[in-house]
């Protein structure tokens, strides 16, 4: 059989009656996957796209349903299958930041062998471990590395303990509302002779007053709806030492629904303008990490029995069975959401705002609500 383009019409076709909730889906998109698969990749690789989760599921199920594609050790079609689609925009892997020396780093191992399990109480997931080297060069870039003092708002990455040994700052700081993540931390600073100070602390509660005009730099890496990451924010600003040369990074991303992301930018700034906090470098930064028991259970589910023959009555069902046991559960809209990059934005300040405490505790209030 031809895969071709006539291929990829079909299955874009099929594809956006089952999942209409997503608004991405395209033959650009499904063409993308199709290549991929034609060149015989892992799983893993296929969910980076601007597809939701579900609709990438969705289409392996209707691959595998038409006996066209084999889920092995990597995800190929038959031998009988020639790929042949002609297409000039397939959305290049933008993420890599490289593997040189990565597994020769003393903190390799001990990043990529925490415990990955998801936590939706606090709303954690896990990136790669090329993420973290992505983070620390943007940073170096703006020489937000030497002699500064930082604090860590948030931190299931361990970004704090990949930072302390790839840096020469003079006082680091994490701050988390999990305990066992701080214990963590507390291994790093005895296994690497580190100097991390820990705070356990919830930031939908209080900022320790201790930690108000103490640093240099703040890191926010908290929850990612508007509310959210604005609580995180100004905190981190409320760190900071007044002066106009501090800074700040944050991590973000729009959620999926099209119509939304120019709006939650739009309000981003505003919020950070009114606080004379000016974002001076957005770029994309950290990707999401799909863990291979969450692969190999799709792919046993896939291969069991066809579930989206029903769709969309059995959708509540194959929502359910794709967050359970799936780091991407720690956000509340997964699997109606794409996997897609996401960004680090840098801020300073143009000028001192002094009622940044006020507006914390104006967030608080909501977010108790």
């Amino acid at each position: 059989m031809i895969i071709n383009n006539k291929t990829v019409q079909e299955y874009t076709e099929k594809l956006s009656r089952l999942v209409q909730e997503d608004y991405s889906i395209n033959e650009n998109e499904v063409a993308g996957i199709l290549m991929q698969i034609g060149n015989k990749v892992e799983m893993d690789r296929l969910y980076y796209s601007n597809m939701m989760f579900l609709s990438i599921t969705v289409l392996l199920e209707l691959l595998y349903r038409d006996q066209l594609i084999l889920l092995e050790d990597t995800v190929r079609f038959k031998e009988d299958c020639t790929v042949d689609i002609h297409t000039v925009n397939v959305p290049l892997n933008v993420i890599d930041a490289g593997r040189d020396s990565t597994v020769a780093d003393p903190a390799y191992d001990f990043i990529r062998n925490r415990e990955s399990a998801p936590n939706e109480l606090y709303y954690q997931s896990y990136n790669t471990y090329e993420s973290l080297i992505r983070r620390q060069r943007i940073m170096e870039s703006f020489g937000d590395h030497h002699n500064k003092s930082i604090l860590f708002l948030g931190d299931d990455e361990l970004f704090c303990v990949y930072y302390a040994l790839h840096s020469q700052a003079k006082r680091i700081a994490v701050l988390d509302i999990d305990r066992s993540l701080l214990q963590k931390v507390n291994e790093a600073n005895e296994k690497f002779h580190l100097n991390i100070e820990v705070y356990e602390c919830d930031l939908v509660k209080e900022f320790p007053k201790e930690l108000h005009h103490q640093f240099d730099v703040f890191f926010a890496s908290g929850l990612k709806d508007l509310g959210g990451i604005l609580l995180f924010i100004y905190s981190g600003l409320l760190s900071l030492n007044e002066s106009l040369v501090s800074s700040g990074y944050f991590t973000f991303y729009e959620y999926n629904a099209s119509d939304q992301k120019c709006r939650y930018m739009y309000d981003l700034e505003t919020k950070l303008l009114q606080e004379g906090v000016i974002l001076d470098h957005i770029s994309v930064c950290d990707q999401g990490m799909i863990p291979p028991s969450a692969l190999e259970k799709i792919r046993h589910q896939i291969e069991k029995e066809p579930y989206f023959t029903k769709y969309p009555a059995q959708k509540t069902e194959i929502i359910k069975f794709l967050r359970e046991k799936n780091v991407f559960s720690a956000d509340p809209q997964f699997p109606l959401f794409s996997v897609r990059p996401i960004k680090i934005a840098r801020v300073r300040r143009a000028f001192l705002a002094p009622q940044i405490e006020k507006k914390l505790n104006i967030l608080r209030r909501f977010s108790k609500t």
